[in-house]
């Protein structure tokens, strides 16, 4: 008799209950940005990679490359790790998204969009970082200083990332565009949706 009278309820509570897993395993699948575009970012930020700075100064053949495209004065004191994210989505093709007031200052990719924070993973679905995805630090207090894209998963603790105005991971001293070995639980990532 109790089945009866509530048939369509534990129908639709079954239903909702199969969808939502269902849901959750294909999430990993989910791509608002296809492959191609993500390795068209991706080949960007090789045409960068380990290029250096002259002398820690904020300036450099590539350097100035991309301060030139963004419009970040080399003299002004900003660092230009926004503007390499900015560059690199750029060049590829595609287009900064509406959110982001300000490209250049790195807090300002963190306001929608994070599928990743401090060691773990934001949203019902729990989706994984991957390729182009971009990247926040969060080095001191709570503010992000700093960023860059997402590359892969190194391990539980670690993520390889693609940065610029960076020091280069075998002498702290030079600075430029460098891949990097970090610390997931300092990282914010943002999901690539243009």
């Amino acid at each position: 008799r109790w089945m009866a009278k509530n048939k369509s309820r534990f129908i639709y509570s079954f239903w909702f209950i199969i969808i939502s897993f269902s849901q959750y395993a294909n999430a990993s699948d989910e791509n608002p940005f296809s492959i191609k575009e993500r390795k068209d970012i991706y080949s960007i930020t090789r045409e960068l990679v380990n290029h250096e700075e002259v002398g820690r100064s904020n300036s450099g053949k590539k350097v100035d490359k991309v301060i030139e495209w963004t419009k970040l004065s080399k003299y002004q004191l900003r660092p230009y790790c926004g503007a390499t994210v900015q560059y690199c989505i750029e060049k590829a093709g595609y287009k900064i998204p509406k959110d982001v007031k300000n490209p250049l200052r790195a807090r300002d990719w963190f306001t929608q969009d994070v599928i990743y924070y401090k060691g773990h993973y934001k949203g019902l679905y729990k989706e994984k970082p991957r390729l182009s995805d971009i990247v926040g630090f969060n080095f001191y207090g709570s503010e992000i200083t700093h960023m860059g894209f997402f590359l892969w998963e190194i391990d539980e603790s670690y993520s390889r990332t693609f940065e610029g105005n960076t020091s280069k991971p075998s002498n702290p001293n030079i600075e430029g565009f460098f891949d990097k070995k970090r610390l997931k639980r300092i990282t914010i990532i943002r999901k690539l949706r243009l």
